[in-house]
């Protein structure tokens, strides 16, 4: 094993920092994407519930807006990288947001919301119909309205979801402790070779008879 003194963290801390920064925004950021993705579309697809209350594509409406040839494909990278703004402004607001912990994130879930609610149902058309064999993407109406009336609960639990997973992940990756291999790997690496079959291990002190 290293020397502390070696390692590339206690040489370089700032760029192990920022790495580490960096590494956070992004897991923390996609991890709470594909939570807001997944309640968003059960409610369109009912893959698991077997029932569907809203006409609210998410993610084709996002991609369809920005022009993507695959709607379906481009909102879903296209809110990948939503979720990494979000685990962005999250860091930015966590000294001022109550509560300790994941429960940081039921505080910040109201940003999310909201930002659903007057930023991307006013500029992003997501109620999905189809129309002969395609499908076509209207207005989605005050919180989702027109795409059905649960629309915005399917909005409350994906916000709550998304936020307490910010809350969770980011602080605990960014931390350098996370990092650091457990002492627990290190007795098991110790130990290795008790888990080895007799045939396995060097044979010593045999006596051969003639």
């Amino acid at each position: 094993m290293s020397e502390p003194a070696n390692t590339f963290s206690a040489q370089y801390p700032r760029a192990a920092a920022m790495a580490r920064w960096g590494a956070a925004v992004v897991l923390a950021g996609g991890l709470a994407a594909l939570a807001w993705l997944f309640v968003m579309q059960e409610g369109l697809d009912g893959q698991i519930v077997r029932r569907t209350w809203t006409e609210h594509d998410f993610a084709g409406g996002l991609g369809h807006a920005l022009g993507g040839a695959a709607p379906a494909r481009t909102g879903l990278y296209a809110t990948l990288a939503v979720g990494a703004a979000a685990a962005l402004l999250f860091a930015a607001m966590e000294r001022v947001l109550p509560m300790r912990g994941w429960r940081k994130g039921i505080a910040f879930a109201p940003v999310l919301f909201l930002a659903w609610a007057f930023v991307f149902c006013p500029l992003v058309d997501a109620r999905r119909i189809l129309e002969g064999a395609e499908f076509l993407y209207l207005p989605n109406g005050p919180f989702g309205a027109d795409a059905g009336r649960a629309t915005f609960l399917s909005a409350v639990v994906a916000s709550l979801f998304a936020g307490m997973i910010i809350a969770r992940v980011l602080p605990m990756v960014r931390d350098a402790a996370w990092w650091e291999p457990h002492p627990e790997a290190s007795r098991r690496a110790d130990h290795a070779g008790l888990l080895e079959l007799p045939e396995e291990r060097p044979e010593q002190g045999v006596e051969r008879t003639g």
